[in-house]
């Protein structure tokens, strides 16, 4: 079924911090109010991708053991959150 009206743009957010390394310090980084929904989640989607990318370039170079523990870091988290911006976009 097509809609006769297109949703709206989604709304631009508030700011927010991150980073502050359990409270030890200032947080490091911010995402800025004024930064669209969709420009967040591109760019969310590219850092996932990075992280997969990480892991499994960790994975070639580590002994069975802590492979193991990569592929299910990999399996359980990464390749799931990284098809979640996939879909709202």
């Amino acid at each position: 079924m097509t809609k006769p009206v297109p949703d709206p743009p989604l709304s631009p957010q508030t700011s927010t911090t991150f980073g502050s390394c359990n409270g030890s310090h200032d947080p490091l980084f911010a995402v800025r109010a004024g930064v669209s929904s969709e420009d967040a989640l591109i760019h969310t989607s590219t850092l996932l991708k990075s992280a997969y990318q990480t892991n499994a370039h960790a994975c070639e170079r580590i002994d069975a053991e802590v492979r193991g523990l990569l592929w299910a870091a990999d399996a359980a988290h990464l390749s799931r959150a990284i098809a979640l911006p996939s879909l709202l976009l």
